[in-house]
């Protein structure tokens, strides 16, 4: 590795493009935007959960589950180009030149709707095939899984379509607006769930055509706004420029096989418990996957407000701005994900009840386990940005993809042999920590830093701070009655003991010195 690749040495005082006290208020500012739609979308999701489960019924909303599992398993593409998208728009603004923008928006533009058609025959084809022969759907439900499924496959095609205008909203870092539009989206899609509820007919087939009106109206409110706001997809050309289609291609190729893997091994799991466990294990793992897309998205939307900047120095060639804002973001990840997954680990089954009232098996577990993942998976996202800045995705795509693409095969024979249904997350855990380890090494590769000075501070100092609360929560747990007052006291005050003792004894100085300012600022506000 040449020495300008190396973090030591480099200086960016005097860089023309550098700054990092613009830079930090802008994260700062998204950030706070993307946790009010986060807020908004977790109250709103567990209320449109809990309607969908007594609109639905546990039957009917597996079936839902695995059926629309079928369109994503071939929704691979629309992943892997959603990465790119975003890495070759970002890099495109670091230039500052309207016509390469022009091109690279239009390219991705163009290739999306090529690959949505292809995505579409085979939908129409292998995908309605598999749907009416290999999966175990009640057969007095197969017609109404069959229309829902048409539903899904025209949800799956304007989702794809939205793809480089949601790319282009994230690298302009236009967060408000991507945060409203969601809000809207979650709002109404309640409204749909909740009319559902007074449906005298198959709600079902009710719930999926009314899906697809949310998606059609969200696609043309995001076309609408970026077409009037962003220069480069007012003027959409319908030819494909073949340099920039060469490097989206050569990038994409890898990008692909990650994707594929990690496509595969999400929905093949769910066929794999359909068919040893039947629908009643796609709605656990429907729930448990709310769950972790709730908590997830406090980690999501911190990382989502960062990740352009990440790429947009990476691409200037600030690679010790890149790890300043890795370690940010590495720390903060692990606090943050210690505030909300200690609590409701210690109590998943008594969430779970007052949720939904009704909890299906294997919802407790799979939540536990799932919220481990995610806590693996999140360390490992800002360092897949770095590998995604520097566009050469084969070792990454080649280690982990192939790592992922063994989760399906283990797990079936696992099953096969006897082992219940959490089993499968068991091996989806191993094989993402293997997966975090061979990017934390690739990245080393690629840009030298100290990986023994990042385990101190991001990940054992984070793991020390958060350990004294997190052993005084299961103490207090131990004993403690469950009732619906009392859950909620003890997640409330165990969330407050955490963040306290990260504040003293996790932040820096600076850190502690900018939440002070924002505090001061609100209670300003207040009075």
């Amino acid at each position: 590795m040449q020495q300008e690749n190396s973090v030591q040495g480099l200086s960016m005082d005097n860089h023309p493009c550098v700054d990092n006290s613009a830079n930090n208020k802008r994260i700062a500012k998204n950030t706070l935007l993307l946790y009010l739609r986060m807020l908004v979308m977790m109250l709103i999701g567990l209320l449109t959960t809990r309607y969908l489960l007594k609109a639905l019924g546990v039957d009917n909303l597996g079936i839902y589950n695995v059926v629309g599992g079928v369109v994503g398993i071939l929704s691979f593409f629309n992943s892997a180009m959603a990465s790119a998208s975003t890495r070759f728009i970002s890099v495109a603004l670091v230039s500052e030149n309207i016509r390469e923008r022009r091109k690279v928006f239009s390219t991705t533009f163009m290739m999306h709707l090529y690959i949505d058609i292809i995505i579409l025959l085979l939908l129409e084809t292998i995908g309605l095939w598999f749907v009416n022969t290999q999966l175990v759907i009640p057969s007095e439900r197969l017609y109404a899984a069959n229309v829902v499924y048409q539903f899904s496959v025209f949800s799956c095609f304007l989702s794809i379509l939205a793809v480089p205008y949601s790319s282009a909203l994230i690298s302009h870092e236009k967060m408000g607006v991507f945060a409203y539009l969601a809000i809207f989206d979650v709002i109404f899609k309640l409204i749909l769930t909740i009319s559902v509820c007074f449906y005298n007919g198959d709600r079902l087939i009710l719930y999926g055509e009314l899906l697809l009106f949310s998606f059609l109206i969200n696609y043309v409110l995001n076309l609408w706004y970026c077409i009037r706001t962003f220069e480069e997809c007012q003027h959409l050309s319908l030819r494909i420029n073949k340099e920039c289609a060469k490097g989206i291609t050569r990038y994409l190729g890898w990008s692909m096989y990650t994707n594929t893997a990690h496509i595969s091994y999400l929905q093949g799991l769910n066929i794999l418990l359909n068919l040893f466990f039947g629908p009643a294990a796609n709605a656990s793992r429907q729930i448990a996957g709310n769950v972790q897309e709730k908590l997830m998205s406090f980690v999501n939307n911190f990382q989502m407000a960062i990740n352009p900047q990440i790429i947009k120095s990476y691409a200037a060639g600030l690679y010790k701005q890149v790890f300043e804002l890795l370690y940010q973001s590495e720390r903060i990840t692990v606090y943050m994900m210690a505030v909300m997954m200690i609590p409701v680990w210690l109590t998943t089954d008594d969430i779970l009840f007052i949720w939904l009232g009704q909890v299906p098996l294997y919802s407790d577990v799979f939540c536990r386990l799932i919220l481990a993942m995610s806590f693996v998976n999140a360390l490992a996202n800002p360092f897949m940005k770095i590998i995604q800045a520097d566009g050469r995705l084969k070792k990454n795509s080649l280690y982990t993809g192939t790592a992922l693409f063994l989760i399906l095969p283990i797990s079936f024979v696992l099953l096969k042999k006897g082992f219940d249904a959490p089993i499968v997350y068991v091996v989806n855990l191993a094989v993402y920590f293997t997966a975090y380890l061979i990017r934390l090494k690739i990245v080393h590769d690629l840009v030298k830093y100290d990986v023994v000075d990042y385990l101190k501070h991001c990940i054992a100092k984070p793991l020390c701070v958060v350990s004294i609360p997190l052993v005084i929560g299961i103490s207090i747990a131990s004993f403690m009655t469950h009732s619906i007052i009392n859950v909620i006291v003890f997640d409330v005050m165990l969330a407050l003991l955490i963040s306290f003792f990260i504040y003293t004894f996790g932040l820096e100085e600076r850190e502690k010195a900018f939440v002070n300012k924002k505090v001061y600022a609100i209670i300003n506000k207040i009075r």
